[in-house]
C-alpha cells in the first residue's frame, strides 16, 4: 500500500497556520481599562479611553511628544505622554483613546485614536 503525504502535509500546514494566527492575535490583543485599573495593574499595551482636557496640551518638539491630561470614564484623570507625530485635529477631539502603558503616575502612549465631531451631525435640516 502506497502512503500519500500530500493530504497529511496540507493538514499539518493548515493546523500550524491556525495556531500561528491564534497566538499572534492573543499576543496583540489589548483590553480597554479605566484609569484606576491601569494604575493598579501597571499593565502594558492597554487602551485608555477618556475626555481630553484641552487646556493641558503641551508639545515638546525635541522629544516629539505631547503631554495632556485625560479624564477617564470612571472620573479619574491621568497625565498622558504621547510620543509620535502630533495629530492635526487633536484640539477638536471629543474623545481620545490612548494605547500604551502606565509608567509611574503617567500613561505613556505610542498610539492615539481621536474621535472628532462629525461635520454631518446636527446639520440636518428638515426640507419641506
Amino acid at each position: 500500500m502506497k502512503l500519500r503525504f500530500g493530504p497529511i502535509f496540507t493538514v499539518i500546514i493548515v493546523a500550524l497556520a491556525i495556531v500561528g494566527v491564534s497566538v499572534a492575535f492573543i499576543a496583540n490583543a489589548s483590553p480597554y481599562v479605566s484609569v484606576s485599573e491601569a494604575r493598579k495593574s501597571g499593565a502594558t499595551n492597554v487602551h485608555l479611553k477618556g475626555q481630553l482636557d484641552k487646556s493641558s496640551i503641551t508639545n515638546d518638539f525635541r522629544d516629539h511628544s505631547i503631554r495632556f491630561r485625560m479624564k477617564g470614564e470612571d472620573g479619574d484623570s491621568v497625565q498622558v505622554v504621547y510620543t509620535g507625530v502630533s495629530p492635526s485635529d487633536m484640539t477638536q477631539a471629543t474623545e481620545i483613546v490612548a494605547i500604551g502603558s502606565m509608567k509611574g503616575e503617567e500613561f505613556h502612549s505610542n498610539k492615539l485614536l481621536i474621535k472628532c465631531p462629525s461635520k454631518y451631525e446636527g446639520s440636518s435640516k428638515a426640507k419641506a
